[in-house]
């Protein structure tokens, strides 16, 4: 049951829906400043970005269904994330090298 500020135990459902409506406008300013931003990234970002969007969806759907809880969810999401982010840049292409006589790598555009 739920109590309100009075204690009576009863919710005013046109409150709890007022609170749901200003932290959904939010979330969606929030999503729409970042999707302005990302449009200002160079191409290494934009794939660092992506990497790690893939990443994090799939940390979280693991995360959850294999902890059972929204935590689980949330650190799986984490932990893709950042993986997906480094994979991804590090695998971009036009990234080769080569060693020198001194064993020291050399990066060069790839043919």
């Amino acid at each position: 049951m739920h109590v309100n500020a009075q204690g009576t135990g009863l919710c005013d459902p046109v409150v709890d829906n007022q609170a749901k409506g200003i932290r959904m406008r939010n979330i969606v300013i929030v999503l729409a400043a970042a999707l302005a931003l990302a449009s200002c990234q160079t191409a290494r970002q934009d794939r660092a970005l992506t990497g790690a969007a893939i990443g994090g969806a799939a940390g979280a759907i693991v995360g959850g269904v294999a902890g059972k809880s929204g935590g689980a969810a949330v650190a799986g999401g984490v932990i893709g994330a950042a993986t997906g982010a480094i994979i991804a840049d590090a695998t971009r292409p036009g990234r080769c090298y080569y060693r020198d006589r001194r064993g020291k790598k050399v990066y060069v555009r790839c043919r």
